[in-house]
């Protein structure tokens, strides 16, 4: 083992200590030298420095954990599972120079590449028809054209923005809240495979067997802000939780972008708040691909799969939806069909995957 395997292997036994911090592992190593020497003083020297104050009973746990910590580190490795650190010459340069920056990533899949431009669209946990079609919409005009789409896999937004990029064929990447072994939440597992596998990657600065909680969230999005170039709100609450990976990405000098809503949507109160505090709106995409280097101009479209082939009555009803659910009699109105007509199409398109009815008799594109 060399020096360098060596110092990442104490760093990673640092990590591991509970309730140690990223910057209390910093003050540590900055007093002592090297993380092997970080780990092996005695707390009481760190109490004498200043650097311990309630937190001697975490760090007396280190000697008993460390064989068991050990043989889960040679295990997590097999499984490949793998640690970069700020030593690193992988370790990500979009990371490097921020005040906050992980000492550790694990990894399963790969790192972004540093010439691949960057981007975050993230959002509402619970969004409207229309907020999944503009994640879905920007995700895949930025994959097109050369974008990577960063985010964190959560429910609505996050994974709608992933999954369009993944399921095309493009590579997209996932900063998670508690460990990589740990697909959360569960209804992201599709995409959390297809990362794990290559296609991307599934990014941590927590140890594997982590459990994701709400602090850990919080963590994580400081590094969804800093890996990209660009972060879009696709859709926004009033009180959001995106609010956070965006001030972070603010502090970062990273660009952010939000996506307008209609007056009095309050799916949209959070987004509309942005812009009139000053993000820019995103009313096209030709800013937004200036901003990340983009040439407009799509590649070629790696995934393969061709649309349904609709009947003529289907199409009618087809064109009339929208991402925002209408009632089928309004449906039936608009398209000139009678409402048994009406009713059949919505059928057809439900079971071909092109219309969705999030409560009974109301519809909306899928």
């Amino acid at each position: 083992m060399n020096e360098l395997e060596r110092e990442r292997q104490y760093l990673y036994l640092l990590n591991c200590l509970p309730q140690i911090t990223n910057r209390k592992i910093s003050q540590m190593y900055e007093a002592s030298g090297s993380f092997e020497q970080a780990y092996e003083r005695e707390s009481s020297e760190y109490k004498a420095l200043g650097i311990f104050r309630d937190k001697t009973f975490e760090f007396e746990t280190r000697r008993s954990e460390k064989e068991r910590l050990l043989y889960a580190y040679e295990g997590f490795l097999d499984r490949g599972i793998r640690l970069v650190s700020f030593m690193d010459e992988d370790y990500p340069k979009r990371l490097r120079g921020l005040p906050d920056a992980p000492l550790l990533l694990y990894v399963r899949g790969r790192l972004p590449r540093e010439e691949e431009p960057m981007a975050s669209v993230i959002g509402s946990r619970s969004p409207s028809g229309y907020g999944l079609h503009a994640a879905g919409f920007i995700s895949g005009e930025l994959s097109h054209r050369g974008a990577v789409i960063i985010s964190g896999m959560a429910l609505g937004i996050d994974s709608c923005s992933q999954r369009k990029a993944l399921k095309e064929g493009y590579k997209s990447f996932a900063i998670l809240g508690g460990g990589v072994d740990k697909c959360y939440p569960r209804e992201s597992r599709d995409i959390y495979e297809l990362m794990c596998d290559g296609q991307g990657g599934v990014i941590s600065e927590f140890p594997p067997w982590t459990e994701p909680d709400s602090w850990r969230f919080v963590s994580r999005n400081r590094i969804i802000a800093g890996l990209s170039d660009a972060v879009i709100v696709a859709e926004a609450r009033k009180k959001s939780g995106t609010s956070i990976t965006v001030d972070y990405a603010l502090s970062y000098g990273r660009e952010v972008f939000a996506v307008p809503h209609r007056l009095c949507d309050t799916f949209g109160e959070g987004c509309n708040a942005l812009i009139r505090d000053g993000a820019h709106i995103l009313c096209d995409m030709e800013e937004l691909y200036a901003v990340l280097g983009l040439s407009g101009i799509k590649k070629g479209r790696k995934g393969k799969e061709k649309g349904p082939e609709l009947a003529s009555f289907e199409k009618i009803v087809y064109s009339w939806l929208d991402f925002n659910e209408r009632h089928v009699e309004e449906i039936a109105e608009l398209s000139g069909l009678t409402l048994r007509e009406t009713e059949l199409a919505l059928f057809k398109l439900s079971l071909k995957g092109l219309a969705y009815a999030p409560q009974a008799s109301y519809y909306r594109k899928a």
